[in-house]
């Protein structure tokens, strides 16, 4: 007898991952589920016979049998480890994570799978300690598609996620009164955000199995901060732009968008005096243009607001009306619906640019900067007032609709979906409770207490200058600018508005005269001025040395400010005036004292009795 050896790989008996039929097999003949039902129905409400009905509707008698007299039919091939009910209720659990927050991967289903067979004292056999594979997970979304999907994730901070139902229901209580009767033109908002020197990622054509496609492109994290703000009624404001710069150049300014204003800070963020210049040249030019009531909403941070600029406001008919804490993602329109489609066209217009004139850069130059703005605003212009109108309706401002917002947060089980689910699913109130807990708890865990530096206000309600107690007012008062022409403007410290009177401790009289009033003040006199400077999370006061050149009204002064110089000699009592002269504002309030003339040191120098070390 000829004998046939065989081995296993020659059989090929290993099970694919997506079963696949066998050419020759039985096929099972696939019956239609509606049509099976109207038989059922049939049969139930007429009594005939089976055969008959079968034949009347075209199906196999077996089968109309089958789910007449057998109620939990089985579908055909290989069976679930998990009942369709017990699946059903792993997938809501899914679902109602991933609303509150806190969705779970393919991994947590396997762990959840594994965790329900132990307590239920099941043992699977084709699962290795009860933990089921990933293939298990794989077939378990593809059961669920309907209802479950994998996808892509960002992160938001737990104070982002802490805004809650109740805080958005007081915020449209008090802004529903504040916009009431105020036409949609009249509606603004504002907000900062920044444009990337890095055009990002996107997908190219490289070669089947590359394993690291890459491009050839210069970038940089640097960014340039920018203002925009926006009605109600898709009327875009002009952009207003930092650079991080301690001096403003001419060309900076030149080739931008009309009417476009440009500023520049030590740290390239916004901060009062940008903010308050923003107001007085952009926002109020264009409000005069409107009638009745104004409203400006926006963020209530301390860089974006001064009491100076809402009295200026104020003056103009225009009221400030501030979001809730940390809900900018939910309540703020140019958030919502205006800056991602302005991002991806400046990705585009960055590509572009860096493909030809720019392809030597790594970063943007700053007199490049608003040739592209320029660009960018064209770009979106098409489309940018449908997109203003959208995020304002999003917003739930124009027309005032608290659902708008609501229905974007997690939503609590209502008493029917509750006593389904302990009915059907076996699911209590723990669970839902857990989340609430893990979303909304708010543990002072943390042992950094950052200032205060915002507005005692609520959120929706409009803000005057009698609302600013001195308790609610923010700290310090921040100067307003002097400079309105794009030459290099001054980088002048916030003032800090304390009476001269309680900071002459560590100052000998001999050094320094106190002024009574501001007519002890004259052209020419040098006098040292304290302003408030942020250092290191904390406010600390520094003296500076002034010539005063003259007064902008009954309470504020102008002088030109002297910076100390590194000599051999008198080492810390000698001054000059830098290269580009630093003129700003100050209050009489600001003044602890007035100077002894100095002495000329020659080349434009001073030498003071007061050392540099003690200011």
């Amino acid at each position: 007898m000829l004998q046939i050896e065989t081995t296993v790989s020659e059989l090929d008996i290993t099970m694919p991952r997506n079963y696949k039929t066998p050419a020759g097999s039985v096929q099972y003949k696939k019956q239609d589920p509606g049509l099976i039902e109207k038989a059922v129905e049939y049969q139930e409400e007429t009594g005939k016979p089976f055969r008959q009905v079968a034949q009347m509707f075209g199906i196999n008698y077996s089968v109309l049998y089958r789910h007449i007299k057998k109620k939990n039919v089985r579908k055909i091939g290989g069976q679930t480890v998990l009942t369709s009910a017990e699946e059903s209720l792993i997938a809501t659990n899914l679902a109602k994570c991933a609303e509150w927050g806190y969705p779970l991967d393919l991994f947590d289903l396997r762990l959840i799978v594994k965790s329900y067979l132990d307590r239920g004292g099941q043992v699977v056999k084709r699962f290795k300690n009860n933990m089921p594979g990933r293939d298990f997970a794989l077939s378990f979304m593809k059961r669920h598609d309907k209802d479950l999907a994998s996808r892509l994730c960002q992160n938001i901070k737990r104070a982002r996620a802490s805004v809650s139902p109740e805080v958005i229901d007081e915020y449209f209580q008090n802004l529903r009164p504040t916009l009431e009767g105020v036409p949609h033109s009249n509606i603004i908002n504002y907000d900062e955000t920044n444009l990337s020197d890095d055009p990002g990622k996107s997908r190219l054509i490289f070669k089947r199995g590359c394993k690291y496609p890459e491009r050839i492109m210069n970038n940089s994290k640097s960014s340039t901060s920018i203002i925009f703000a926006a009605s109600a009624d898709g009327t875009v404001l002009p952009p207003y732009t930092v650079y991080k710069s301690v001096h403003l150049y001419q060309s900076w300014t030149q080739g931008g968008p009309p009417k476009a204003r440009y500023n520049r800070t030590k740290s390239g963020w916004f901060d009062s005096i940008c903010f308050d210049d923003w107001i007085e040249e952009l926002v109020i030019p264009h409000c005069k243009k409107l009638v009745g009531r104004k409203i400006l909403i926006g963020d209530n941070l301390s860089s974006h607001l001064s009491v100076q600029s809402i009295k200026l406001c104020a003056e103009n008919n225009i009221e400030f009306v501030f979001l809730p804490r940390n809900s900018t993602h939910l309540t703020q329109p140019l958030d919502i619906a205006f800056f991602r489609p302005l991002k991806t066209a400046w990705r585009q217009i960055l590509v572009d640019w860096k493909k030809g004139a720019g392809r030597n850069d790594c970063s943007v130059r700053k007199d490049m900067f608003p040739i592209l703005l320029k660009k960018l605003i064209t770009a979106i212009d098409i489309n940018s007032a449908s997109n203003v109108k959208a995020g304002f309706k999003k917003a739930g401002i124009v027309p005032v609709d608290p659902n708008q917002v609501l229905n974007r947060l997690p939503n609590n089980v209502t008493t029917t979906d509750q006593d389904n689910l302990e009915t059907t699913l076996n699911m209590n109130n723990s669970f839902e409770e857990l989340l609430k807990q893990m979303r909304y708890n708010d543990n002072n865990s943390s042992t950094r207490k950052r200032a205060n530096n915002k507005c005692k206000v609520q959120a929706g309600k409009s803000v005057s200058p009698e609302d600013l107690s001195p308790e609610s007012e923010m700290n310090p008062d921040d100067p307003e600018p002097l400079s309105e022409s794009p030459e290099p403007l001054p980088e002048s410290p916030e003032p800090l508005p304390v009476h001269p009177s309680n900071e002459l401790g560590f100052i000998s009289s001999d050094e320094i005269t106190p002024v009574n009033c501001q007519a002890e003040v004259q052209i020419d006199d040098w006098v040292l001025v304290y302003f408030d400077q942020e250092c290191s999370h904390k406010t600390k006061k520094r003296g500076f040395i002034c010539q005063v050149i003259g007064t902008a009204d009954s309470n504020t002064l102008v002088g030109n400010f002297l910076r100390p110089k590194t000599t051999r000699d008198h080492k810390g009592f000698i001054y000059g005036f830098p290269n580009v002269i630093d003129k700003a504002k100050f209050s009489f309030s600001q003044i602890v004292g007035k100077l002894k003339p100095p002495k000329p040191y020659g080349r434009g120098l001073f030498l003071f009795e007061l050392n540099s070390k003690d200011i």
